[in-house]
């Protein structure tokens, strides 16, 4: 794989002075890369994760001409990264999604779109500059936890894959396929480090 860099060198004799330079970069992959072996890693990767991939709803009260009613005020996505066993032989199943998509709920519900159920939720936390929130419900259905990974793992160049609502339900479960474009993105304004990637991302699944 052939890759072109265009290369700014500032020449130390001539003070403010920039040539572009232009570089050719090989990269060399050791054995058979197989576009067969890929699909197989990437399908086998959502089968086993989609379902702790979840919805979640806002609800918030809207005036009417009679009384104020709960109404879907927007909604986004979560995944389970957290299990713990109840007494009663229920789980307490503990989400991370963004804290734009809690903000102001009236009340919060987890949406499974493989099986079209909805379930109460809690917020337990949130974090406006970070735009994180922490949710809570439970369940007698066991459902997969997602490992966390490392960030400092992550290098340029390799394959992402997002699982999310994009554009809200109706595109439940949408599947997009990318690679880090930079790993450590650092944004002026921003509390947070940036992974930025190509991976499609809409409104509803970041």
């Amino acid at each position: 794989i052939t890759k072109e860099v265009l290369v700014y060198v500032m020449k130390p004799e001539e003070e403010k002075t920039v040539v572009n330079v232009t570089q050719n970069i090989n990269y060399v992959l050791s054995g058979d890369l197989s576009l067969e072996q890929l699909n197989e890693k990437v399908t086998k990767l959502v089968e086993t994760n989609k379902s702790s991939v979840v919805g979640v709803t806002n609800y918030q009260y809207e005036n009417s001409m009679f009384k104020p009613t709960l109404e879907v005020a927007g909604v986004g996505t979560g995944f389970i990264f957290e299990k713990k066993d109840n007494s009663d032989g229920s789980y307490t199943y503990f989400c991370i999604t963004n804290e734009h998509v809690i903000r102001d709920a009236e009340k919060l519900a987890i949406y499974f779109g493989y099986d079209d159920k909805e379930t109460d939720a809690q917020l337990l936390c949130y974090s406006e500059s970070y735009d994180l929130a922490i949710v809570a419900f439970k369940s007698s259905e066991e459902y997969l936890v997602l490992e966390l990974g490392e960030s400092q793992s992550i290098s340029d160049g390799d394959f992402v894959v997002a699982v999310g609502n994009s554009n809200g339900y109706t595109f439940f479960g949408t599947v997009s396929f990318g690679v880090v474009s930079y790993s450590e993105r650092k944004l002026t304004g921003e509390a947070a480090t940036f992974i930025q990637h190509d991976a499609s991302i809409n409104p509803g699944n970041s």
